[in-house]
């Protein structure tokens, strides 16, 4: 009994004669190709290479995407701190400031028996609701250090408002989605 393979072994060889026919008629063809356009293998080539280039190009503009997409989430983030830290900047220059930046609304002497304890004082910086803060035992009434510690919370509790309301009132930021394409 003979063999699957075999039998493929013994049909190739009698199509031998015929494979050897069919590649003269392929060289004759490709000689008289040569003859006839002598200009298609340097196309060839010059296909080649184009290829070969559009290849490259393609790769170099998929890294650049890659890196412009990178590039353009961060500055996204970048611009949403910047916009949450100094959003009150805008919210000030938009609205009609009072006269005066803070006003002192009320100021607790603080001591306790004979101690001194923190002093309690009510301020308002420009169009804010009255911001409770307490000052430092430490610092006494008449020195300069006192109001500079009173400008420096009260700023610090408006600013921390102020983002917090528009932060409410936008709904948050949306993060921007990266696309694979």
């Amino acid at each position: 009994m003979s063999s699957p393979g075999g039998q493929l072994c013994r049909h190739l060889r009698s199509r031998g004669s015929e494979c050897r026919e069919k590649q003269n008629e392929c060289d004759n063809c490709h000689q008289a190709l040569l003859t006839e356009c002598p200009e298609v293998p340097e196309h060839y080539s010059e296909l080649s290479e184009i290829s070969l280039l559009l290849n490259a190009s393609r790769s170099q503009y998929e890294e650049v995407l890659q890196v412009l997409r990178s590039h353009t989430e961060h500055t996204l983030r970048w611009a949403e701190n910047v916009t949450r830290k100094h959003a009150w900047v805008t919210h000030i220059s938009n609205s009609t400031a009072p006269p005066h930046v803070f006003s002192l609304v009320k100021l607790v002497p603080g001591s306790k028996g004979g101690s001194r304890t923190d002093t309690v004082v009510e301020v308002s910086v420009l169009d804010s609701p009255v911001l409770s803060l307490s000052v430092p035992a430490e610092l006494e009434l008449p020195d300069p250090a006192f109001i500079q510690y009173i400008a420096k919370e009260a700023l610090l509790a408006y600013q921390n408002s102020l983002a917090n309301a528009l932060h409410l009132c936008q709904g948050g930021l949306a993060h921007p989605r990266s696309h694979d394409g």
